[in-house]
């Protein structure tokens, strides 16, 4: 039946007479990241059209997928506005359990790709990676190792492309649950990509390990404001709402400037032992 839950767990939809689709969204888990959710919504710009939301980490649709429908939903109640998610989860067997989990729902999408390119992998990920020495998880060395094995990966089947599908609307809050070290990167394609706007909202997990946390991380390149955290119940992170305001420097640059002030320390330093 329409709206009903089927035995193989799929989520369904039924058709409202309004702009608001009803969706029978399992409660269970206890997460209260969606009622941070509906904070972060009322940061946004006031419209009738329907609100455009980017999943960046969508993994098998049964986490932030599902607490971003949640908040939505009760939005779209309370308003009349209607709402559309995209999200890019690369690994090949949670793409496609989250794509079959809401097949049925037209208003979400799950792409198998990386909100990343080939540069900025590089430049704001494996040339850039904080963390302590070491080669086991989590240290510097293990992510290195995982970030250089992407397109390897990518061969094999294991995970999506890089970002070539981008959605079909400018986004009006970004959601962003990715892996370790990978923030700024993320951040730094959407801009190069103008998938986003100066309004739009993000909603970031704060990933934290010792020396550091996501939020530092993105600091370093990004321009972010208007910052708030909280630790949503049944999180195991703190999460933020802040704006982007476009990048720091240019890595590539910045890199260059480094090396070449490194290279005149090492002469000067030469000669002096000389």
């Amino acid at each position: 039946a329409a709206g009903s839950r089927s035995s193989s767990g799929d989520t369904e939809e039924e058709q409202d007479s309004g702009n608001c689709p009803k969706v029978r969204v399992d409660m269970a888990g206890g997460s209260t990241l969606n009622v941070f959710i509906d904070e972060a919504l009322a940061r946004v710009a006031k419209g009738t059209e329907p609100l455009c939301i980017v999943e960046v980490g969508s993994a098998d649709g049964t986490g932030t997928t599902r607490e971003l429908v949640k908040a939505l939903d009760r939005n779209c109640k309370a308003s009349g506005r209607g709402w559309a998610i995209t999200g890019y989860e690369p690994m090949q067997q949670a793409w496609s359990k989250a794509r079959d989990l809401w097949r049925r729902v037209p208003q979400v999408s799950i792409v198998q790709e990386l909100v990343l390119t080939r540069d900025i992998l590089k430049t704001y990920i494996l040339d850039d990676l904080d963390g302590a020495e070491g080669t086991v998880f989590p240290t510097r060395g293990f992510y290195h190792t995982f970030y250089s094995k992407t397109t390897e990966q990518m061969e094999l089947g294991v995970l999506g492309g890089f970002l070539a599908r981008l959605p079909s609307c400018t986004p009006d809050l970004v959601l962003i649950d990715s892996t370790r070290y990978s923030h700024a990167g993320i951040i730094a394609t959407l801009l190069a990509s103008k998938m986003v706007k100066d309004e739009t909202v993000f909603v970031i997990e704060n990933d934290s390990w010792d020396g550091g946390d996501s939020r530092h991380e993105i600091e370093k390149k990004i321009k972010l404001s208007e910052t708030v955290f909280k630790h949503p119940a049944g999180e195991r992170w703190q999460w933020m709402v802040t704006n982007v305001h476009g990048l720091k420097h240019d890595p590539d640059a910045h890199r260059a400037r480094a090396h070449h002030s490194n290279h005149a320390a090492s002469q000067g330093a030469s000669g002096e032992r000389g």
